[in-house]
């Protein structure tokens, strides 16, 4: 997931160099900074999604390695990891076709807010 993240700042840099150096001169220039700008969101919503602390994910990962390997949350999560994660997936979307409420969309606002913003205010893009 770390690699997401840079995968991100990196896109979002080279978009910033090329806006200073190149500018838009043309149609070309703006698939590349639109491209860049795509890749730099991608990268940065599989960041946050990545970090939920679910069996798969890597956010389980890193929680696991503050945990001897015997504590139960651990041994639940190996278990039931994927089915809650597929729940949340799954009941976001039913919360949003028949309450019009977005679990997960909520969930990667208030992380847009920590690191997409932050590239925006330090002028990056």
């Amino acid at each position: 997931s770390l690699t997401n993240l840079f995968l991100g700042l990196i896109s979002a840099g080279l978009s910033a160099i090329l806006l200073a150096t190149v500018g838009i001169p043309n149609v070309a220039m703006l698939y590349v900074y639109s491209i860049l700008d795509l890749f730099m969101l991608i990268n940065s919503f599989l960041f946050m999604f990545n970090i939920l602390p679910f069996f798969p994910l890597d956010g389980f990962n890193f929680i696991a390695s503050f945990f001897k390997t015997e504590n139960k949350f651990i041994k639940y999560n190996y278990r039931n990891g994927n089915k809650i994660m597929w729940s949340i997936i799954l009941g976001s979307l039913i919360f949003e076709l028949f309450f019009n409420v977005d679990i997960l969309t909520w969930y990667l606002k208030i992380l847009y807010n920590f690191v997409f913003r932050p590239i925006v205010f330090l002028g990056v893009l």
